[in-house]
């Protein structure tokens, strides 16, 4: 959950005074701005439709309220976080050009030879064998030998 969220759990009995009640802890967890958004979990698909509705219907309605189910919820949280995870594609190109643009940013020890395109392609098949070292769980094996090798 992002920075900023709160969970309360509340359990009610079904009918207008439980819209009524939903509807000021709305209001309340939205503060002062209305399209603030706020997660209602209903019991079933059906409640919850019936549930928006009646939301949508009362005084001022009620706007930037999703009203779901447990079972969507956790689908949706899930597929967030994997798409957090998944690793952006890095192309040969792409990985060329970063390459360059770190030697053109901070060339560093390079700096006589940063404009090479010897250095270029040197530079590049570091960057695949760290990616590959990586990807494979050898971070460690990366750091320690980067720090053997650091001055």
């Amino acid at each position: 959950m992002g920075s900023g969220t709160a969970v309360e759990v509340r359990g009610v009995a079904p009918g207008r005074p439980a819209v009524d009640e939903l509807r000021a802890w709305v209001a309340a967890a939205q503060g002062a701005d209305r399209l603030r958004p706020v997660t209602v979990i209903a019991p079933s698909r059906v409640a919850g439709l019936g549930l928006r509705r009646a939301l949508a219907a009362g005084p001022g309605g009620v706007v930037a309220a999703r009203v779901t189910v447990l079972e969507d919820l956790a689908a949706l949280l899930s597929a967030a976080d994997r798409a957090a995870a998944v690793r952006p594609a890095l192309t040969p190109a792409l990985r060329r050009h970063v390459a360059r643009l770190a030697l053109a940013r901070r060339p560093g020890a390079l700096a006589g030879v940063a404009a090479h395109p010897a250095t270029e392609r040197v530079v590049d098949l570091a960057l695949a064998e760290l990616r590959r070292a990586t990807a494979a769980g050898g971070e460690a094996e990366v750091l320690d030998g980067l720090r053997a090798h650091s001055p």
